[in-house]
């Protein structure tokens, strides 16, 4: 018998083995988290809000502007319609009820995971109290409107609304 073989015909475990076995192992699982990660970063760049640090000091300014334009009595419902490249979004707003006129709207088509594919908004009155924007060719999917609406006075209505085109 031979130094090199045990008594069934196999060899025996080699501390050289035992040490190409666990670097392969960890070989391995470094290999699959240093994918992990690149995919991470590609996939998500970064804060959605810009200097949400910030924000989050002057919250109480947020506050004080949203009890201003609850004062104005002002409400808005966006809606969507058409469908494919022919979508639009539609903004109506009233006061105490009765639609709004010259208002500016500035409005921002978000995506909520790609900060790529947001795009500007251009509504246009269609009638009293009335605006509607073409989407055009956007992706299926879920998306958020984000709107600002300011009348000849300056005071300004602020909104958002997760929409799903379909």
């Amino acid at each position: 018998m031979s130094m090199t073989a045990t008594q069934d015909g196999r060899r025996p475990l080699t501390g050289r083995q035992v040490l190409f076995g666990l670097i392969a192992f960890f070989g391995v699982v470094m290999g699959v988290n240093v994918i992990f990660i690149v995919t991470a970063i590609d996939s998500f760049p970064g804060e959605d809000v810009r200097r949400s640090w910030f924000q989050g000091i002057h919250y109480n300014d947020v506050l004080a502007e949203r009890a201003a334009q609850d004062a104005l009595g002002w409400e808005a419902v966006l809606g969507v319609g058409g469908a494919g490249a022919g979508s639009y979004a539609e903004l109506r707003m009233t006061a105490e009820g009765a639609p709004l006129g010259d208002l500016e709207i500035i409005a921002e088509l978000r995506h909520p995971t790609d900060a790529t594919l947001d795009r500007t908004l251009a509504f246009e009155r269609i009638a009293l109290g009335v605006w509607r924007a073409p989407l055009g060719d956007v992706a299926l999917g879920r998306w958020d409107i984000a709107f600002t609406a300011r009348d000849l006075s300056g005071n300004t209505f602020e909104g958002k609304r997760r929409i799903w085109l379909r």
